[in-house]
């Protein structure tokens, strides 16, 4: 099964010998209706899946880089927003980038046992600290307006247009 298409076969024919079936795989519900198969060539075996499968998990991989481009544009905007008002700073890329560059310090550190969480919020606060003027204190002050704006912005959000999207690049958002 791809997303939500399911098949009734997969069939595999051997291109050496194309009149001849050289396998048959039966799965789950679809149409026996041939035109909606596409093909994949492949050296010498002959492959054909549903088109609306081809389709539907090229629609999920398009869909989930649109989610994530959307999260990391909340995300950016959160560090945005908090680092215009504790440090006036005014530049929106440079925002996303931290926003980005801290999800990925998070990815590394949260897993660790017991405290990596812990370690994890030190560390992403440490990028806004590196990616800001102003030391820990006001890295801190931006890391928690940036998850009070993120909480904001996503309840705006998700409740005007319906969407479950997150915030990438701050914790627990």
């Amino acid at each position: 099964m791809i997303g939500d298409c399911s098949v009734s076969y997969i069939t595999v024919w051997d291109t050496d010998n194309p009149s001849g079936m050289f396998a048959t795989s039966t799965t789950i519900e679809h149409s026996d209706n041939e035109s909606q198969y596409q093909s994949h060539m492949s050296d010498r075996y002959f492959i054909a899946f549903p088109r609306s499968c081809t389709i539907m998990a090229v629609t999920g991989l398009v869909g989930s880089v649109v989610a994530f481009v959307i999260a990391l544009l909340i995300g950016g905007l959160a560090i945005y927003i908090s680092a215009r008002v504790v440090s006036d700073i005014d530049d929106y890329s440079h925002a996303v980038v931290t926003a980005f560059v801290g999800a990925i310090a998070w990815a590394l550190t949260a897993w660790i046992p017991l405290i990596g969480p812990v370690i994890a919020l030190i560390v992403w606060i440490g990028v806004i600290n590196w990616r800001y003027p102003g030391g820990w204190g006001k890295a801190a002050i931006i890391g928690l307006a940036a998850w009070v704006s993120a909480l904001v912005i996503l309840f705006v959000v998700n409740s005007i247009l319906g969407l479950g999207i997150g915030a990438f690049g701050i914790p627990g958002v």
